[in-house]
């Protein structure tokens, strides 16, 4: 997902001009830039240099950003202490305990990710990660459809769509509606190409449906992106396996 985008550099140009007045818009618009070179750890240091300077309404959105950034590059320990510490600071935000739930079930802590999910639904009934989270685990289809239609009323009011479109593809995926799924993480890619668990999902959807070469090339773009990611190392894995390719 790297299409031409050091060649528009010059265009572009490199990084916005720092202001007189630093604010948190400065560092996230760097932080935006960083993640479409792939840079994730000077995105993740803007977040932390944008959750400095932000003001309390700035910081729920912030804190969401930089703790999705340390989970995906695999850095749990720090994302679990950054999102504790968001929550004695908001501690009724539905969105940061889901956040804390997804980091949990990332790591295999499912009671306390389940507990986390439970307090995120009490505090907002559709949250979204709660329901998909609570609707597969009770295969509860009407909790799986809110989280969907949370989903796609988001894409609609909501400019950074692709981690969204990943969201929304998940859920189809687990209701086993293959083709919104393809579309889904198909529009997450196409909105945001460097989000490395969109072309997992995509690869696992291929592996499902016997396209291997394709697989294969989803999986080693993730780690391309991201060579600690680990369902593109499982999933790769899983794939040779079944092609016998050791």
């Amino acid at each position: 997902m790297m299409y031409g985008i050091y060649l528009l550099q010059p265009v572009l140009g490199a990084l916005p001009q720092e202001p007189k007045q630093i604010n948190a818009r400065f560092y996230l618009r760097q932080a935006q830039l960083h993640l479409t070179k792939y840079d994730y750890a000077k995105a993740i240091g803007d977040f932390e240099k944008a959750l400095s300077v932000a003001t309390s309404a700035e910081k729920p959105a912030i804190y969401l950003k930089l703790t999705y950034w340390l989970t995906l590059t695999s850095q749990f320990a720090k994302a679990e202490k950054v999102l504790k510490k968001a929550l004695k600071e908001f501690p009724e935000s539905s969105e940061l305990w889901s956040h804390l739930g997804v980091l949990y079930s990332e790591i295999n802590k499912i009671p306390e990710a389940e507990a986390a999910f439970k307090t995120a639904l009490k505090y907002d009934a559709d949250n979204p990660e709660g329901n998909y989270y609570m609707g597969f685990k009770n295969r509860n289809a009407a909790q799986l459809q809110r989280a969907v239609d949370v989903y796609l009323d988001r894409i609609t009011r909501n400019a950074d769509v692709g981690e969204i479109y990943d969201r929304l593809g998940q859920c189809f995926m687990l209701a086993g509606m293959t083709k919104e799924a393809f579309l889904a993480f198909q529009n997450a890619l196409k909105h945001s190409p460097y989000l490395p668990q969109a072309h997992v999902n995509l690869g696992v959807l291929y592996m499902a449906t016997g396209n291997t070469t394709a697989a294969e090339g989803k999986f080693r773009k993730s780690l391309e992106l991201n060579p600690t990611y680990v369902p593109a190392h499982m999933n790769l894995g899983v794939l040779c396996l079944m092609t016998k390719d050791l």
